[in-house]
C-alpha cells in the first residue's frame, strides 16, 4: 500500500466527479465516502451503481484492518441503499412469439458488430436455451458441446463460470440438432462466438428488425441479459423451483424467485382457478356433497366404532320365555352388562337436579381421578351394579 492513497469512486461508465481524495489511510472515513456517494446521486446515477462503489472501497477497508494497515475498520456502519426504490434498468421477459421474431430478424440481417446474422442467432439460441451470460457463451469452443450425451450438454469451465465451477447444463434435443450443424467448419478449440461487450446494443439492432419495441409501456427492457430472464422464467413454470435454482445456479432459490423468474397476468388468473367459486349452485353442491346427503350412500369410517359402543335395548321378557333366553349363549353377561349401564345412567340423571336428560358415562376417562371429576362430588362414587342408588 503506497504512503499516498487516492481513491477513486468512478461509476464504471467513464470519469465523474465522485471522488473521494485520501492522501493518507488515517482519511479514510464513512464522511468522506458519505459525501462521494451524494455526489454520484446527484449526477444521477442509480442505487445500484453507488452500492457497486460502496461495496469495492468496503472491501478495501476490511482488508487493511484484516492485514493491520488500519487500527480498525471505519467504513463497518455504513449500509448499502435499497435498490427496489430506484430501478432504473428493470429487465423484463419475451414471449415465445417475440423470441422467434427476433431469431427470424438475426438470421435476415447482415453483420453487425462483427457478427453475422447467423452467429447471432446462435447467440440468442444459446442464450435462450441455456441461460448462459454473455462472458460464458464468449468462453465456449467446439469441445464444449456434447450431443452425443443424454440429454445434450454445454458445458462452461470454472474459469468463466461465475461461481467458478465447471457448469455442465442440459439442453433440448432440436437446440442440439442446430447448434450441431452451425457448428460445421469451426476451428477446434477456438471459441465460437466472439461477442461484444455492448450486447444490448447488438440485440437493439435486431429488436428494431423484428418491429419489437427496447423499452414497454411499463418502462422494462429486453436486452441481452433479459434472454437469461426468459429462460429461468420458463423453466419455473414447467417445473419445480429446486429445479429452476439447479438450472439457473443459483445459490439460493429467493434469486431464482425473486429477481429472474416473472410472473404475468395470464399467470395470476390461472392460479385463481383453484379458489372456491362463488356461485351459489356450486357452494349448495359442495355442502350437500360434504353432509353426505347428495343421494349417495356413504359409510365413514367411524361408523362401525360408533356401532360397537352403541347399547342394545333387550326386548321385554316375559316369564313363559325367559327360561328359553336365559339358556342362549352368552345371555346372562349382556344382561349384567345391561344392567350396569342401567345404573350408570339413573346416577348421572339424579345428579342433575331432577333435570330430564340422561348423561351417558364416558368410557374413554380410564384415570381415576378424571373419572372421579366428570361427575359431581355428592353422586361419586357411583353404585355397584345391583345395588339402587340414593335419590337426592
Amino acid at each position: 500500500v503506497p504512503n499516498s492513497l487516492t481513491f477513486d469512486m468512478d461509476s464504471f461508465q467513464g470519469a465523474r466527479s465522485g471522488r473521494a481524495m485520501i492522501d493518507r489511510i488515517s482519511e479514510l472515513s464513512a464522511t468522506s465516502i458519505q459525501s462521494a456517494l451524494k455526489t454520484l446521486r446527484d449526477d444521477g446515477l442509480s442505487l445500484r451503481t453507488c452500492n457497486k462503489g460502496l461495496k469495492a472501497v468496503k472491501q478495501f477497508s476490511r482488508w487493511l484492518h484484516r492485514n493491520r494497515r488500519a487500527s480498525e475498520d471505519p467504513l463497518v456502519t455504513l449500509q448499502s441503499f435499497n435498490e427496489a426504490t430506484d430501478k432504473r434498468h428493470e429487465r423484463r421477459e419475451s414471449s415465445i412469439d417475440e423470441l422467434n421474431r427476433i431469431l427470424a430478424a438475426a438470421e435476415r440481417g447482415g453483420v453487425v458488430f462483427g457478427l453475422t446474422g447467423i452467429d447471432r442467432a446462435a447467440a440468442y439460441r444459446l442464450a435462450c436455451g441455456t441461460g448462459f451470460r454473455a462472458d460464458e457463451i464468449r468462453s465456449l469452443t467446439p469441445e464444449s458441446f456434447d450431443f452425443s450425451s443424454d440429454p445434450p450438454t454445454v458445458t462452461v469451465q470454472a474459469a468463466f463460470s461465475k461461481r467458478r465451477r465447471d457448469d455442465i447444463q442440459p439442453i433440448r434435443r432440436d437446440l442440439a440438432d442446430w447448434l450441431g450443424s452451425w457448428l460445421t467448419g469451426k476451428s477446434p478449440g477456438q471459441h465460437v462466438l466472439p461477442l461484444p461487450h455492448r450486447t444490448a446494443e447488438m440485440l437493439r439492432h435486431d429488436l428494431e428488425a423484428a418491429g419489437i419495441p427496447y423499452r414497454d409501456d411499463a418502462g422494462r427492457v429486453v436486452d441481452f441479459h433479459s434472454l437469461r430472464h426468459s429462460y429461468v422464467s420458463k423453466i419455473v413454470r414447467s417445473g419445480s423451483p429446486k429445479t429452476a435454482q439447479h438450472l439457473a445456479r443459483h445459490s439460493t432459490p429467493s434469486l431464482t424467485i425473486g429477481r429472474y423468474s416473472h410472473v404475468s397476468l395470464h399467470d395470476v388468473g390461472k392460479a385463481l382457478d383453484g379458489l372456491p367459486s362463488s356461485d351459489d349452485t356450486t357452494i349448495r353442491k359442495e355442502l350437500i356433497r360434504a353432509t353426505g346427503t347428495d343421494g349417495v350412500r356413504t359409510d365413514p369410517q367411524q361408523y362401525p366404532q360408533q356401532r360397537g359402543r352403541e347399547i342394545v335395548r333387550l326386548p321385554a321378557i316375559d316369564g313363559e320365555n325367559r327360561d328359553s333366553v336365559e339358556r342362549t349363549p352368552n345371555f346372562r353377561k349382556s344382561f349384567a352388562d345391561a344392567g350396569q349401564r342401567d345404573m350408570e345412567r339413573h346416577v348421572a340423571t339424579t345428579c342433575e337436579n331432577g333435570r330430564a336428560g340422561t348423561r351417558t358415562l364416558d368410557q374413554r376417562l380410564k384415570r381415576p381421578l378424571l373419572y372421579q371429576l366428570s361427575y359431581p362430588a355428592r353422586c361419586w362414587p357411583p353404585k355397584e351394579a345391583g345395588r339402587r342408588a340414593p335419590r337426592w
